[in-house]
């Protein structure tokens, strides 16, 4: 299944067969980024740290499992970036205000 999602990012690497650990839905995970682009982007300077939202095409691969009755994901891949949100950018709520 793929879907749009936004993850931050936890631990990055700039070489593409290896995995960065993300969160997703609050949740830590570990994906492969295959876009070419993005690398190419990498490779051009753009910088990124921990704290950094990306908003991808996200591809989670699930297997059914008769025991348990339920689908059980197996691992995650990064197919698109669709856009970078520098950690400084992002918009932070107050839920103290009145």
């Amino acid at each position: 299944m793929t879907e749009a999602a936004s993850l931050n990012i936890v631990r990055l690497s700039f070489e593409e067969n290896l995995k960065w650990d993300l969160y997703y839905r609050g949740i830590k995970i570990s994906a492969r980024i295959i876009d070419p682009s993005f690398y190419l982007r990498i490779d051009n300077g753009e910088a990124f740290s921990k704290g950094d939202v990306l908003e991808v095409e996200l591809q989670i691969n699930q297997y059914f499992d008769d025991a348990v009755n339920t689908f059980i994901t197996k691992s995650y891949q990064v197919n698109t970036i669709n856009r970078h949100i520098l950690r400084n950018e992002q918009q932070k709520f107050d839920f103290d205000a009145d």
